[in-house]
């Protein structure tokens, strides 16, 4: 069975780096498969001269199975980034490209990486920092992303002290003279992050959420932001996806989000209860199959409520 961890190493999750929605799905990819090489699951094709061959299905990257030229433009992207990853006071790190080229075909991607990144990306002695695929997969913002991932190696501790200026700094933002305004950086990305997450966990899409409180310099609520405690909340594993089924669990709740819309109580619980029945049955295949079909109708949601009614008795 495929574990629905992805464990990143600690330096990489406090790196400094901004890449986009698809960018990071490569990322979380590429990384899930190096963690399961490591523990024998699989073998990673290697060249002559020690590049690694990462294969990918589309999916994975777009579950609308639409946006070929953005993730065509993410390998483009990814070769331009660089990464930086672990400097101490020293100034010890490594700087380095993510990927050397990357290729779509027939709903496969193929990514080929430098022998160089690859310690970095594999290295245990700093610990790691798990999360569920289910959750990264499902999230919609870069912002979130990279709290989800901070939240997960702090979740432990249910706390997490940082400064804006730091914040800026792992999100890469330092160089955006726009963001330099506390409450603008606040409601582009502690924010958009904030409620994402919690409205992932409150239909039980996400396991971890977050309050947050600002620490100012001076007397009241004039003085400059100098620090940042995130309170951490974390539900047990439990209540995510069975781990076989994480492509068809997420293609499923995409498909709910983007046809259900309607922000009323009746279809958020119908929401949920399909997502909680289609785990309790076993049957997150035969859902992402309907949904699949679905998308072709005139009407997806009332093709998709009419067979999971008929099949699952919803």
């Amino acid at each position: 069975m495929v574990k629905k961890e992805i464990i990143q190493p600690n330096p990489v999750t406090m790196a400094r780096y901004q890449y986009n929605v698809f960018e990071k799905r490569i990322m979380y990819q590429v990384i899930g498969q190096l963690q399961r090489e490591m523990r024998g699951e699989i073998k990673i094709d290697t060249s002559l001269f020690g590049d690694r061959y990462f294969v990918i299905p589309f999916g994975l990257i777009d579950p609308d199975k639409k946006n070929h030229y953005k993730v065509r433009q993410a390998f483009q992207s990814l070769q331009d980034k660089k990464i930086s990853i672990g400097y101490d006071k020293e100034g010890n790190g490594f700087e380095g490209r993510f990927i050397n080229w990357g290729n779509l075909e027939k709903g496969t991607v193929t990514l080929s990486l430098p022998p160089a990144i690859m310690p970095a990306l594999t290295e245990l002695a700093t610990g790691f920092t798990a999360y569920s695929s289910v959750v990264v997969m499902a999230l919609q913002s870069t912002y979130s992303m990279r709290f989800y991932e901070w939240l997960s190696r702090f979740r432990d501790t249910g706390k997490w002290y940082t400064t804006p200026d730091d914040l800026r700094e792992m999100l890469a933002l330092t160089e955006h003279k726009a963001y330099h305004n506390y409450n603008l950086f606040k409601q582009k990305a502690i924010d958009v992050a904030q409620k994402e997450l919690q409205d992932l966990y409150n239909i039980g899409q996400s396991d971890i959420y977050f309050t947050y409180e600002e620490k100012r310099s001076g007397r009241g609520r004039g003085g400059q932001v100098h620090e940042l405690i995130f309170t951490i909340f974390w539900a047990e594993k439990g209540k995510l996806a069975d781990t076989a089924k994480t492509e068809d669990y997420y293609y499923v709740a995409h498909f709910l989000k983007t046809h259900f819309q309607a922000k009323t109580n009746d279809s958020k619980q119908y929401t949920e209860k399909v997502l909680a029945k289609i785990i309790e049955m076993d049957a997150t295949r035969r859902a992402a199959e309907i949904a699949e079909k679905a998308k072709a109708k005139e009407n997806p949601a009332a093709y998709f409520r009419a067979v999971i009614k008929q099949e699952l008795g919803m």
